[in-house]
């Protein structure tokens, strides 16, 4: 099911509460250890991955690579999610 928003309702009061996805600039090839991070936090995190190439000692390593280096999404909401 694709969505533009995803909305959740608080059980209590019943009030509409909206999640956004938020970028979240990393220290240089911290990407990962910050997604981790986040994650034993319990927020919900995506970092795109690629396959790439490049080269070592004059042959060429595949690799997996961040898609946007030095940047991860978080999924947060404006009024619960304490990000601060």
């Amino acid at each position: 099911m694709c969505r533009k928003f995803n909305f959740l309702y608080e059980k209590s009061s019943f009030n509409l509460i909206m999640k956004f996805w938020y970028l979240i600039y990393t220290k240089p090839g911290q990407e990962n250890l910050a997604k981790e991070h986040l994650e034993r936090q319990r927020y919900k995190v995506y970092l795109p991955l690629i396959r790439g190439k490049r080269k070592q000692k004059r042959r060429t390593v595949r690799t997996i690579q961040a898609m946007f280096p030095r940047y991860l999404f978080i999924y947060l909401s404006d009024r619960t999610d304490d990000w601060g």
